[in-house]
């Protein structure tokens, strides 16, 4: 979707620009004028009371009508903008560089109607031939935006190997009732290689009105097959619904969904969870963005042959996570995530608070490579003490992480990637400690 924004803007640009100079354009001058003297929002503003006021003294000057609507299409106020392009309209109606500034704004605002009807009386005038090549890319992007429905998805599958697979302690102990005991041979550091699956199918209806609002429906599969520790054997099956609702005025939107996941460990019933999760987006400069998510989950867990205490972590969990992205460039983009997680179940010492941090840096690289770098770090305070392990101390746990991502598109729609993760948890109790790495490489297809 970034993508097809990116074409949209540069082709609406040069689509315009292109039609300038087919035709005499008697506001050209003064909108450069004011646009050169213009430069904070607050400026805009006031400028365009000024023209406002001229407007209602000559509601026929074009040069006038023409500067108002470019400088109310910049603060978003295309209702405005499209009221300034009518009235040139009416006085001249052969302007071709105005029909496509007012099919550009109502692609904006989602009026894919209009917006064609205006294209297809530019071609009728038989603009030059790069205009009118220009015009079908735009006109194949309303293509898209008149689509009630589309359908996407991506497959992935890889393979992966873990350096400790089963969190092994590096202490080489385990504590049982506040006593160590070495581990035995069957629980000490294990490496485990992993081929894994991900399927991805998403629905997205597009929903009366603007075109970008938008109800998308999305079904993830997962499932990996492991060498050596069965018992992690992990199925996963997820379902995510809700509506998108975008306010171009604010540049922002907000969206809401409901999901739910089912989750097999070593092929038996583990988990069941029910998510409620509503968003924000708020775009706070053209290279900055912060997204706010707040989510709550109901699980309920299963018991296994081996073990009667899966059941004890039933309960609700509660999530706040805020998302600052800043664009240093096309090529560069950096965000940082913080997270706040609450888990609440039926015993004190399965619940916890977590606090997350993230870093991540991506850049694009010569070859048609992509590179993210990340790191985490997570600390982990549990209510109470579990008796089982240490009646003393309640858990306290403090994670770091390392990452390092390659991806490379080996033809269209399919891509290679190859990552590197390294955890290193510590912990107040020392059977609880351990370090992990990770290495994969998988190939995903997008369709």
């Amino acid at each position: 979707m970034l993508k097809s924004a990116a074409i949209f803007v540069f082709l609406s640009i040069f689509v315009v620009n292109l039609a300038y100079g087919q035709e005499e354009q008697p506001t050209i001058s003064v909108a450069q004028t004011v646009q050169q003297k213009v430069i904070s929002k607050e400026q805009v503003e006031q400028e365009l009371s000024r023209l406002f006021g001229l407007i209602k003294q000559d509601p026929k000057n074009l040069d006038i009508n023409f500067a108002y609507a470019q400088l109310a299409t910049k603060l978003e106020r295309y209702d405005e903008a499209l009221a300034a392009y009518e009235r040139m309209l009416l006085v001249r109606d052969d302007l071709l560089r105005v029909k496509l500034e007012m099919a550009v704004v109502y692609m904006k605002i989602g009026n894919s109607t209009n917006a064609e009807s205006l294209f297809i009386e530019v071609m009728d005038t038989n603009p030059p031939k790069q205009v009118e090549k220009n015009i079908r890319h735009l006109m194949a992007q309303l293509g898209k935006m008149k689509k009630l429905h589309q359908f996407s998805g991506s497959l992935t599958m890889g393979y992966q190997t873990d350096s400790n697979a089963n969190t092994a302690p590096t202490s080489g102990i385990q504590l049982v009732g506040g006593y160590s005991f070495p581990l035995d041979i069957t629980s000490l550091e294990t490496t485990d290689d992993q081929i894994f699956t991900a399927l991805t199918l998403r629905h997205t209806y597009t929903l009366p009105g603007r075109s970008n609002n938008f109800w998308q429906t999305e079904g993830i599969y997962y499932k990996n097959d492991n060498s050596s520790l069965n018992d992690s054997e992990v199925t996963l099956k997820s379902i995510k619904t809700g509506p998108t609702f975008t306010f171009p005025e604010w540049k922002s939107r907000a969206s809401l969904r409901v999901q739910y996941t089912d989750t097999n460990l070593d092929h038996r019933d583990y988990q069941q969870a029910f998510r409620q999760e509503v968003s924000w987006y708020q775009e706070v400069h053209p290279q900055l963005s912060l997204e706010v998510i707040a989510s709550r989950d109901w699980k309920r867990h299963h018991n296994s042959p081996s073990s009667s205490l899966y059941t004890l972590r039933n309960g609700n969990a509660w999530e706040y996570k805020a998302i600052l992205t800043y664009a240093m460039s096309q090529k560069e983009m950096a965000l940082l995530t913080y997270t706040n997680h609450r888990e609440l179940t039926k015993k004190d010492y399965y619940n916890y608070t977590g606090n997350t941090l993230d870093f991540q840096y991506m850049r694009q690289l010569p070859y048609k490579l992509s590179m993210i770098l990340g790191m985490g770090f997570v600390q982990n305070e549990y209510s109470s003490a579990d008796p089982s392990v240490d009646p003393d101390n309640a858990k306290k746990d403090g994670e770091r992480n390392y990452n390092i991502t390659f991806s490379r598109p080996l033809m269209k729609g399919l891509s290679l990637v190859a990552g590197y993760t390294y955890k290193d948890m510590d912990s107040n109790l020392e059977s609880s400690e351990y370090e992990n790495e990770r290495w994969s490489l998988s190939l995903t297809k997008q369709f």
